[in-house]
């Protein structure tokens, strides 16, 4: 069983690895802890309740956190995951609320409680993180490990030319935590483009589900498909999140390489962008990170879809 702390930013793929995180039988949500990032943090916050809720979750804490970056200024996602966050989904307003205490406080108590126990599954800018390890610095040493979605190392950017929107979010944060003493594995870009969910897949993923379970994701999924479809005539997303979660816990889905990385906390074309030290040569800079390569895509999808099968969700 993975003792998991989620730090996140729902969000449309953030929504669909919540669901499969509460759902999962080999995981242990202990914690959503919520950021600024696809939308205000606010609206971070109500959507994890919201989902908790729907999953009939009132045991899994959820901590408002950090509503700004450590430096610079917010940027959000809204033209792709909907002015709430959570697509054409309509879900109540939930009857949970936030636990008392903020992400950072949360993070740093839950690390001390238990070192080496939790992993942190961050899959929103690393705002949080960030805080805890500038409040006790090495904190972040005590999770087993950080598994991040985050960075562009040989591909593209989806903000600028060379930064992803996670480390473009917050640079100084992503400096600060994969520079950090944590164990830290690394699933970017390179990875997670090759995880793309058509709106055929989904249904067909989706084939045994509940009816309701399907119509949630229809929705959850509908305006990042529509933006799928005017870019490259497919309705489909990528599944950034969903896959960083699931290697969480299954890395054997995927081929890691070890890299040494820092992260360019300023500039203003290149704020964000992962740096890969590749020379071959003893003094090299940045840190040895566990970066996701190659990823294993069948199987990714029928691993990731297996739980929502047997989902129920609250009928509220």
């Amino acid at each position: 069983m993975h003792s998991m702390i989620l730090d996140m930013d729902p969000g449309v793929d953030d929504a669909l690895a919540l669901l499969w995180a509460l759902s999962s039988a080999d995981v242990a949500v202990e914690a959503v802890t919520t950021v600024s990032g696809n939308v205000n943090v606010d609206l971070a916050t109500t959507n994890a309740l919201k989902l908790a809720e729907l999953m009939d979750r009132s045991d899994v804490p959820v901590f408002r956190g950090a509503s700004e970056p450590v430096a610079g200024d917010a940027i959000r996602a809204t033209h792709i995951h909907g002015e709430t966050g959570l697509g054409a989904a309509q879900l109540p307003h939930p009857q949970l609320a936030a636990s008392e205490g903020n992400a950072t406080t949360a993070l740093c108590a839950l690390l001390r409680s238990r070192p080496g126990h939790f992993q942190i599954v961050a899959v929103g800018p690393l705002t949080n993180l960030a805080l805890a390890e500038q409040r006790e610095p090495g904190i972040l040493s005590l999770a087993q490990e950080v598994v991040i979605m985050g960075g562009a190392l040989r591909v593209p950017g989806n903000v600028t030319p060379t930064g992803e929107f996670n480390f473009v979010s917050d640079p100084q944060a992503a400096r600060t935590v994969i520079t950090s003493s944590a164990e830290i594995r690394l699933v970017p870009l390179d990875a997670t483009r090759q995880m793309h969910l058509s709106k055929e897949q989904l249904l067909s993923q989706l084939q045994d589900a509940t009816p309701r379970l399907r119509e949630v994701c229809l929705q959850l999924t509908a305006t990042a498909m529509e933006i799928g479809q005017k870019k490259s005539g497919v309705a489909r997303m990528y599944l950034h999140d969903p896959l960083t979660t699931l290697l969480a816990i299954q890395p054997e889905l995927a081929g890691w390489e070890t890299l040494n990385l820092d992260v360019e906390p300023i500039g203003e074309l290149t704020a964000g962008q992962v740096v890969v030290d590749e020379r071959s040569q003893s003094d090299l800079q940045g840190k040895p990170v566990s970066v996701a390569t190659r990823v294993h895509r069948d199987k990714v999808l029928d691993e990731f879809f297996k739980p929502f099968l047997t989902m129920e969700m609250c009928s509220r």
